[in-house]
């Protein structure tokens, strides 16, 4: 008899999709929620997703110019961007009423920060890969700040004119408060938690070590297509993979993993590609989806 596939199947799905909506937890198809139960490998971005995504500005290192001059440049750049620890720089130039200068030229660039001409000199805000693409060094005396910042779990924006390094900020995104506790569940029901963050190396183990994430499922200075690849990789080990992000940069990741989960207040790209998304933003939504799909599958069985 065919009952059990022609009405309980989609019986069980009608439920286990209006359970997780009375959740806040959008799940836009049948097989989603399928491909969520068989997840082997949740695979979570860190700002914004794991973190709050409202970071502030904690420390400024600016040894060649006063610090409100390095912070109006700074502002200066990042006036038109949507980023997260954009969002931090300019608030500390609002709270300070520092002036914002119009650019003449300006270039985002992926995963890594701005350049732009500011008053006719080449300037550049971003993190240690665009340094590096752009030649420039990193003189003593910022390489112990930039250590210092990291192993406080702070992300280091550094700023340069005419190829030469003058300023550090240091921004603090906090972690969720359900991050650690959401992290522990899934990892006490058999699963793998890996991180993905393109910070470097010291902060991203900062942040993921005090969510309770070990140090070999911790991936650090990762750009958006290598999110991408990671996935990729992982899913021709066998695992099945649910991918957790927010931003821009997780696009192309959520598009490629078995199953996609964003969070509501990311960006739009991010809602549009996943294939879950939890309307209340609250990360502990990704183990309430996860035990709904799993009992919803089991009910099926």
């Amino acid at each position: 008899c065919p009952c059990a596939l022609g009405l309980a199947t989609p019986t069980a799905l009608v439920v286990g999709l209006g359970k997780a909506s009375q959740k806040g937890i959008l799940i836009r198809t049948g097989s989603a929620l399928e491909a969520l139960a068989q997840t082997t490998v949740f695979v979570f971005d860190k700002t914004g997703t794991l973190t709050q995504g409202a970071p502030i500005l904690t420390d400024l290192f600016s040894p060649s110019l006063p610090a409100e001059e390095s912070l109006s440049i700074a502002a200066s750049l990042e006036q038109d961007s949507e980023h997260p620890l954009a969002q931090a720089i300019l608030r500390a130039a609002r709270e300070k009423k520092i002036s914002i200068d119009k650019l003449d030229r300006f270039e985002a660039i992926t995963g890594q920060g701005i350049r732009a001409s500011l008053k006719g000199k080449f300037t550049v805000l971003g993190n240690a890969v665009l340094m590096k693409s752009m030649s420039i060094s990193i003189p003593s005396v910022f390489e112990d700040e930039l250590l210092k910042f990291s192993r406080h779990g702070k992300t280091t924006l550094m700023l340069a004119q005419d190829f030469q390094l003058i300023a550090l900020f240091a921004v603090r995104d906090e972690p969720r408060t359900d991050s650690a506790q959401t992290i522990q569940w899934l990892q006490n029901q058999g699963l793998q938690v890996r991180m993905l963050s393109g910070d470097k190396k010291e902060t991203a183990e900062a942040i993921g070590c005090s969510l309770g994430i070990p140090l070999d499922q911790i991936d650090s200075e990762v750009l958006p297509i290598q999110k991408e690849e990671k996935i990729v990789e992982l899913e021709r080990q066998e695992n099945r993979v649910t991918m957790v992000g927010d931003g821009m940069n997780d696009a192309a990741a959520l598009a490629r993993a078995s199953c996609s989960i964003a969070i509501a207040g990311g960006a739009d790209v991010a809602l549009d590609t996943a294939q879950v998304t939890l309307l209340h933003g609250k990360i502990k939504g990704v183990q309430d989806a996860f035990l709904i799909a799993r009992e919803t599958l089991r009910t099926i069985k």
